[in-house]
């Protein structure tokens, strides 16, 4: 995600902001239609579609799709 991003790090104002507005701006943001991905919030995966509140110093984390084995 960071190559696709050209980030290693962003910080954003988390102000009236959930998982799926969050989903919404990176989409806008990064143009990323072009691929899945998640998001954990505080090392736990939430589905992007969730209204799970955003809360100041959470650790927000973009995660391109992997394979298990």
């Amino acid at each position: 995600m960071a190559d696709l991003t050209a980030r290693d790090e962003e910080t954003i104002s988390l102000l009236m902001l959930n998982v799926l507005e969050l989903y919404d701006w990176l989409m806008e943001t990064y143009k990323l239609e072009s691929i899945p991905f998640s998001i954990a919030v505080n090392n736990e995966i939430v589905p992007v579609t969730s209204d799970v509140a955003l809360q100041e110093n959470d650790e927000i984390a973009v995660l391109p799709p992997y394979a298990g084995g």
